[in-house]
């Protein structure tokens, strides 16, 4: 790579700097249309700023350039990520096993591929392709820790525990302690592990971030003891009080607003990676293609309810013919990284049952908002003030079939369409469109949830 522009912008990335490093590869392929490494770092550079689209776009023209069949095998390994964020799993499988047909060397395009296993639950071919990585290279400590998960998902505790001493004392973070504990956990009960885990002198937030673990991977029983030595720690400890209620199976109107934020404040750095990159999430690329459908954007005034890391508003985006996007969010280390997208006129840092807007809206989104809360009519209620006559509401639900929300064990509510269409009939509002689809993926299944388009009577 031999142009002054490319080293210039190699050296923007390797500061974390992706979007002037983006603009000085354009000027390089107005130069130079047909140059490899530029068309493949600018589709790098869109696939770290998340711009997944664009990113299968600029990587499926480098591909069809010449160059060596190195750089292509990481062409080929790179638009499969592309593709996979995009959530076309199908297609992302057989771009890498290009890559790895072309270089049967690189441990990294193995893992990508152990990834793919993940996402659609195949755990044998997972274990198989995190073993030929470390067969590759022994110091892989995110290959050791991805053998470990596909070796209990199969019940091989042993192994798992096996796969997990490989990992150096250097390099055994907090997922390996989450992944360490939760097979600890099986082996022996939830008293042994939580007796165990005292001589690791873990504070609060960590405890509660390991329980948080043994939840989401539906080791409840586990889970809960942790959660009762942080509530013993701190009575006032929310995230706490809100984790033991929704395993219990008590109810409740919402979740507390201070549990929300402390715990989008605490996983802000990591967030998109891993809802993203490991939990398969495409609801703000899949709704921006919807209202397009639906002619429905662009749009004057668009607010977006939750916005957190600014998914939904970098997606929108993407769009032009926006004249504002406000975004509101709980947790304000989230929304340093949505003004970080530069894609929002205006941001609040607010509880939406509480917040006063500057003005009506056109378009109001919320992406994986409504888990949060058990009672939707306060929100109904404010959102039909809040839309212009005529105006939409597009809005991801996690769906259940009972008459009434349920708080999950995973301190999320789930909600039916026949509730939604009983509190929105007495707000001026309409459901006008629906559609079933996978959330995300959530231990070894996959949650289906719902997108709806309401509509205010003009």
């Amino acid at each position: 790579m031999s142009s002054d522009l490319l080293l210039k912008a190699l050296q923007l990335l390797q500061k974390n700097k992706p979007g002037p490093a983006t603009a000085l590869v354009r000027k390089q392929l107005h130069l130079t249309p047909n140059n490899f490494n530029a068309q493949h770092l600018l589709g790098v550079l869109l696939l770290r700023q998340q711009r997944h689209a664009e990113a299968v776009s600029a990587l499926s023209q480098a591909i069809k350039l010449p160059a060596p069949e190195q750089q292509r095998a990481q062409a080929l390994n790179n638009l499969c990520l592309a593709l996979q964020g995009s959530g076309r799993l199908v297609e992302a499988r057989s771009l890498i096993d290009q890559a790895i047909a072309l270089c049967p060397t690189d441990p990294a395009f193995y893992c990508n591929r152990a990834n793919l296993h993940a996402a659609v639950h195949d755990y044998p071919q997972m274990e198989t392709d995190f073993a030929k990585a470390l067969n590759l290279d022994a110091s892989l400590s995110a290959a050791a820790l991805g053998l470990a998960i596909a070796q209990r998902k199969q019940n091989k505790h042993n192994q798992a525990l096996t796969a997990l001493n490989l990992i150096s004392d250097a390099d055994q973070d907090f997922d390996w302690l989450s992944e360490w504990a939760l097979i600890q956990g099986v082996l022996t009960s939830p008293r042994a592990l939580s007796h165990t885990l005292k001589s690791f002198a873990l504070d609060s937030d960590q405890l509660r971030d390991l329980a948080d673990y043994l939840a989401e991977e539906g080791y409840t029983e586990l889970a809960t003891p942790l959660y009762q030595c942080c509530l013993d720690g701190n009575p006032d400890d929310l995230t706490a009080q809100h984790m033991l209620a929704a395993i219990r199976g008590d109810q409740s109107a919402r979740a507390p607003a201070d549990y929300i934020e402390s715990l989008y404040d605490r996983c802000a750095s990591e967030f998109e990676q891993r809802l993203v990159e490991t939990l398969g999430y495409d609801a703000p690329g899949r709704a921006t293609g919807w209202l397009q459908q639906l002619h429905l954007i662009p749009a004057d005034n668009v607010l977006d309810l939750g916005c957190g890391t600014g998914l939904m508003g970098h997606a929108l985006n993407q769009v032009e013919g926006f004249t504002s996007l406000t975004g509101v969010d709980l947790s304000r280390n989230m929304l340093a990284l949505a003004a970080d997208k530069q894609c929002y006129s205006q941001l609040f840092q607010a509880d939406i049952l509480s917040w006063t807007p500057p003005h009506r809206f056109d378009l109001i989104c919320a992406m994986d908002l409504l888990i949060y809360l058990g009672d939707l009519q306060p929100l109904f209620n404010r959102i039909s003030d809040w839309l212009e006559p005529g105006g939409h509401f597009i809005c991801t639900l996690e769906l259940n079939s009972e008459q009434t929300p349920r708080l999950q064990p995973s301190g999320r509510f789930q909600h039916s369409l026949d509730y939604l269409r009983q509190i929105t009939a007495g707000v001026g509002l309409t459901i006008s469109d629906q559609q079933t689809f996978p959330l995300r993926r959530e231990g070894s299944s996959t949650l289906m949830g719902a997108m709806l388009v309401l509509n205010k009577e003009g």
